[in-house]
């Protein structure tokens, strides 16, 4: 019984999900990517769990996409608050952003542990989680952007050791 309120809440989850995605503001401006991140990054050293780690962001060039800032904003606060908890105290964060042709790349390092091959497929499922109080939207809200917006999300092996969460999305919205 558990098990068949657990398939049904992850489809509902999935169809709420797929619904946002219709239902999403259309606000999109043009929006500097690193001055932006900038900000993020400011406010998520205020995390209890960001504070006991580094987070170290390169010189980034001024990239500009037509986006919606707020939705970028949230993506980049999970994908940050993430590496964070993973990372731990004394761990590192870095955060680089860079363009490759008409594409922006956010990339967030730790080094953590990193991602486990076998749930690397689920980690971007709705309610999935491998934290006891988590709600496992965080990554679904990364995903849901890069999908709003003509792009993706990968996970990978980062050269910290930890994770790489790699954010790809054309600096112009699709037609």
């Amino acid at each position: 019984d558990i098990e068949i309120a657990i398939d049904k809440i992850l489809h509902l989850s999935a169809r709420i999900a797929s619904t946002a995605r219709d239902v999403l503001p259309e606000e999109r401006v043009l929006t500097d990517l690193a001055s932006t991140a900038g900000q993020v990054i400011a406010l998520s050293r205020k995390h209890p769990d960001v504070k006991r780690s580094s987070v170290l962001v390169p010189e980034q060039a001024g990239i500009n996409a037509t986006i919606n800032p707020t939705l970028f904003e949230e993506a980049l606060l999970n994908l940050i608050l993430n590496a964070a908890q993973a990372a731990g105290e004394g761990g590192t964060v870095e955060v680089r952003i860079a363009q490759e042709k008409d594409h922006a790349i956010v990339e967030v390092h730790d080094s953590g542990p990193g991602v486990p091959d076998e749930i690397k497929g689920r980690i971007f499922d709705p309610c999935f989680t491998t934290k006891p109080r988590s709600t496992g939207v965080g990554l679904l809200a990364v995903k849901t952007f890069g999908a709003a917006h003509g792009g993706e999300i990968r996970v990978e092996k980062s050269n910290w050791g930890g994770a790489l969460f790699t954010l790809r999305f054309p600096v112009r919205p699709q037609k």
